[in-house]
């Protein structure tokens, strides 16, 4: 049988692009869900019935130009949506997020979000606090 990924466009333009290829490559059938229909993006708010993640090996939720801590989101699409990833988890589905993808995975699991004070474009240091779990 083969493995499924299900990546989740939760922007009409931030889609999977190479990582399709890759996951292609390594031999899984690809299925999409458009979270913001197109035409949609101007008015992001509204309920959405994602699909059972359980049906794929691995779930990818992708970038958006919102903020995952947008209060009107998270009461609609973006609230199911940490939830359907808990669920998954909980499935020992694989997650894994890009950008705004991965901000709603930190905030589904009970890490904070918030808009930086300045922007940060280009390289950085990662700091943390336990370097046995994330390396600097």
């Amino acid at each position: 049988m083969t493995s499924k990924v299900l990546f989740l466009r939760n922007d009409p333009t931030a889609t999977e692009a190479m990582l399709a290829d890759v996951f292609t490559e390594c031999g899984f059938g690809i299925d999409t869900f458009d979270v913001i229909a197109p035409g949609r993006d101007d008015d992001p708010t509204g309920d959405v019935a994602f699909p059972d993640p359980t049906d794929y090996d691995v779930i990818v939720p992708l970038g958006a130009r919102w903020a995952v801590y947008d209060e009107s989101l998270v009461n609609s699409w973006v609230g199911a949506q940490m939830a359907m990833v808990r669920q998954a988890v909980d499935a020992g589905v694989g997650v894994l997020g890009v950008c705004f993808g991965g901000q709603l995975i930190a905030q589904a699991f009970g890490g904070s979000v918030s808009r930086s004070p300045a922007p940060e474009v280009g390289w950085y240091d990662v700091l943390t606090d336990d370097e046995g779990l994330v390396p600097g």
